[in-house]
């Protein structure tokens, strides 16, 4: 069903974040054909292809809702491709269409393609299926065969929930000290913040927890995975964020609350 005017009013603000093309909002194109030769010879096989995620939005969020198995985003005006998993696929690759990917994954190898090439410059592939057993072992298989120029890992792991040393945390921060940014990517970073998606259910809080016992910080999507990790009740983050209280929960936790999409 072609999109109505009304939505095109909506959608029209979000161009720079994920794209470049001033006429994006035409009529979705079809999914490229598997045998499409453009992809790498492994990916033949793929479950399901689609040529343009950002149109496509809809279709992917129902076709994955519930499943596991990996899935690939390709760049189709170089070949470059990036690997990636998930136990819900439908809310994993949510995520790449909200604001708050880009704005807390600055380093995301993967985000910055698509923040210089456009969302329509990719089609997102979905490799297999597979049990959430084996889930982790399929995506190592891939990476490890296919070599992925947008993965920082080589061994597969899922980042959200990636666990840094202290140590580790002060070294990425100084190692972006004095970063200069193009003129072109500053203005997508600052739109990229203004703007939010309206295709998807906002993500809400993103939960940043430092544990002074193990000395390692771990960031979380929200406040409910956040609390489900640490054996804590939502509620008890919830109500120290509305407080203000900065304090370690359980002279152990320093949990930081942050907005997952902006005003």
């Amino acid at each position: 069903m072609p999109l109505s005017n009304t939505n095109n009013k909506k959608l029209s603000n979000v161009n720079t974040v994920v794209t470049n093309n001033t006429n994006l909002y035409s009529p979705a194109k079809p999914a490229l054909p598997i045998s499409n030769p453009n992809l790498p010879a492994f990916a033949k096989t793929a479950a399901k292809v689609f040529s343009n995620p950002l149109l496509e939005r809809r279709e992917i969020s129902s076709f994955l809702k519930g499943k596991t198995g990996i899935y690939m985003f390709l760049n189709k005006q170089n070949g470059k491709f990036y690997i990636g998993s998930g136990v819900n696929m439908s809310r994993r690759l949510n995520y790449y269409f909200q604001n708050c990917f880009f704005k807390y994954n600055p380093n995301s190898i993967i985000g910055k393609a698509i923040l210089k090439y456009g969302m329509e410059n990719f089609c997102l592939v979905i490799l297999e299926f597979c049990d959430k057993e084996n889930l982790l072992s399929r995506e190592t298989h891939f990476i490890s065969t296919s070599d992925p120029a947008y993965n920082i890992l080589k061994i597969a792991g899922n980042l959200l929930g990636f666990k840094h040393k202290h140590e580790s945390i002060l070294k990425i921060g100084k190692s972006s000290l004095g970063r200069i940014h193009s003129a072109e990517i500053r203005a997508k970073i600052s739109e990229s913040q203004k703007t939010r998606f309206q295709f998807f259910r906002p993500l809400g809080f993103a939960v940043s927890v430092l544990d002074l016992v193990n000395n390692s910080t771990t960031d979380y999507l929200s406040i409910a995975q956040a609390a489900k990790e640490l054996g804590l009740n939502p509620s008890s983050i919830s109500q120290r964020m509305k407080k203000g209280i900065t304090s370690a929960f359980k002279g152990r936790y320093v949990i930081t609350v942050k907005r997952s999409e902006f005003d």
